[in-house]
């Protein structure tokens, strides 16, 4: 069945590839064909659920049709980009640049660290085939509502417990009751899949951008501060959103930072903007980095007066923001943060022990996520001063994931629920959706090992 499960997933993964084909040119590095694969999966899979959600208002919890959209869209994209298909001139080091001893020494660790991780991984979802209490209560069980109930609008009744949390946005839901649909069973190895994807997926991203832009020493060292996390396991068998929210932050990061070195392409702003407009589709807490994505780029765009950029990126991010604003105007209930009261939230904002306690849970909790202040140390030692266009898309990638990580924060200070208790179940993943693209931060602004003058020859 999980055969049968990945080969539903193939026409979305057409679309996904024919979208970067079309968008980005030929790659001129064997890690960019890389990161074009998963990127485009990973798109191909976040454009099918939005597809799949316009599809639910106008037929209903009916998906056969889809997948004739998906094959015909696919087929239009490879057409174009075959159409405007263009060479890139290969760097000096050719399509499959050679490591060098230190690339070749983290790469052997980092393959020894990443199968070690791939057998806990496959131990822990056969043990926990129906991921964890989120899982089954909210994403899986959405899915399966969709599915089975008469009316597929029950899956959002605001009679539902609010740990149901029926306002999240469908990504994950959707993903699996399409392939569901077209199965014609509701298989739990579906959404194991799905979660395996995302998980290694995200891991292959940060490996294969750090590769093309700091080599393969670099790249070995990002990837292996990310699989050595307790967390990577957990989050990512668990079956919810939050390491699609992982995947498409550290994406969108990184089209925007490969961007700014080919001079700001429009193709690859919209793959971009996509890619912001997604991780806010896929949870509510990605809503603040997409925003921020778009804000981020007005004003970039405004003082570079390139105002073509942010009109590429909004082009990208189009899709996604029409069915995460159609879905919480006319289907999703009032969600729960915001049901108390005005005077509740500023009586909160007011009281210094609850950012007291926020406080407390992220001491005790960023030791969990992993190696990260090893790797912020090495990028203290070994700074890379950023030039240029380069400069800005770091600086303002920077600015835009510190707004989500302060505004995922704030939200533990003004929680109706028990505090204590939402940052001990919530918080370890909800670091970890910023997690990756903090690790590729860190990397891009570090000189890679080759040339860090302790260790260096010269």
């Amino acid at each position: 069945m999980t055969a049968a499960s990945l080969l539903t997933l193939l026409p979305a993964f057409a679309l996904g590839w024919g979208l970067t084909a079309w968008l980005w040119p030929r790659p001129a590095q064997a890690a960019e064909l890389l990161f074009q694969l998963i990127v485009g999966a990973g798109l191909g899979m976040g454009v099918r659920t939005c597809l799949a959600f316009f599809s639910l208002l106008l037929f209903g919890a009916h998906f056969g049709g889809l997948l004739w959209v998906e094959l015909l869209l696919a087929a239009g994209l490879w057409g174009l980009a075959l159409r405007a298909g263009r060479a890139v001139p290969r760097p000096a080091g050719g399509f499959w640049p050679r490591p060098s001893a230190w690339g070749w020494g983290l790469l052997g660790v980092l393959a020894v660290c990443a199968a070690a991780a791939a057998f806990s991984y496959l131990e822990t979802v056969q043990h926990t085939p129906h991921g964890t209490f989120d899982a089954y209560a909210i994403w899986n069980l959405r899915a399966r509502h969709l599915l089975s109930a008469a009316d597929w609008r029950a899956a959002f009744s605001p009679a539902l417990n609010w740990k149901a949390h029926a306002d999240y946005p469908l990504l994950i839901p959707l993903s699996a009751a399409v392939s569901w649909n077209w199965l014609g069973q509701q298989t739990v190895r579906t959404p194991m899949l799905l979660a395996g994807l995302w998980t290694w997926g995200t891991l292959g991203l940060l490996f294969s951008a750090l590769w093309g832009q700091r080599g393969a020493a670099a790249a070995s060292l990002g990837a292996l501060v990310v699989v050595s996390s307790p967390l990577l396991i957990w989050v990512g068998s668990n079956q919810t959103a939050d390491m699609a929210v992982a995947f498409f932050v550290l994406a969108a990061m990184a089209l925007a930072w490969l961007a700014s070195t080919r001079g700001y392409p429009a193709g690859m702003l919209a793959l971009a903007g996509l890619c912001a407009a997604l991780a806010a589709w896929a949870k509510n807490e990605g809503i603040v980095f997409g925003l921020g994505t778009l804000m981020l780029g007005a004003a970039v765009s405004l003082r570079t007066r390139h105002p073509r950029w942010l009109g590429w990126l909004a082009a990208g991010a189009a899709l996604p923001a029409l069915a995460l604003i159609l879905f919480k105007g006319f289907v999703a209930p009032p969600g729960d943060l915001f049901a108390q009261g005005i005077g509740d939230i500023l009586a909160k904002l007011a009281d210094p022990a609850r950012y007291g306690a926020v406080w407390r849970g992220l001491v005790e909790t960023l030791p969990m996520v992993g190696a990260w202040h090893v790797l912020l140390v090495y990028t203290a030692l070994t700074w890379k001063r950023l030039r240029g266009s380069e400069a800005l898309a770091g600086w303002a990638g920077l600015a835009v994931w510190g707004a989500a990580a302060a505004a995922a924060l704030m939200i533990y200070v003004i929680t109706p629920h028990p505090q204590v208790w939402h940052l001990k179940y919530s918080l370890d993943r909800v670091l970890f959706q910023l997690f990756p693209a903090a690790v590729l931060w860190m990397g891009l602004a570090a000189r890679p090992p080759e040339e860090w003058k302790l260790i260096s020859k010269g």
